[in-house]
């Protein structure tokens, strides 16, 4: 634990300090979801789709995003396993 986190006049951690004000995050993901959603409304064509021995149309935001939830999945999948395989490390030093 760092000395910031103690007390002068023990070992006690001190209190933890409430942040006040925008968070940044809220603020980029309501800026996502504003594109998103100009994104969906400016792309509401059909799209013939030919993947493999496949044919069908969907919209292309539909499309879109289910690429973009892919992904997301992908990189939380990402992470997930990095920290399990920094745990696993980590426990065997």
């Amino acid at each position: 634990m760092t000395d910031d986190q103690f007390r002068d006049d023990g070992d006690e951690p001190a209190a933890p300090q409430q942040r006040t004000g925008l968070r940044l995050g809220p603020i980029v993901g309501l800026g996502v979801l504003a594109l998103l959603l100009v994104f969906i409304f400016q792309n509401g064509e059909e799209s013939d789709i030919h993947f493999l021995w496949f044919d069908f149309a969907l919209p292309f935001w539909v499309l879109a995003v289910v690429i973009f939830a892919l992904g997301i999945m992908f990189g939380w999948f990402a992470k997930w396993r990095q920290g399990r395989d920094k745990k696993a490390a980590n426990s065997a030093d």
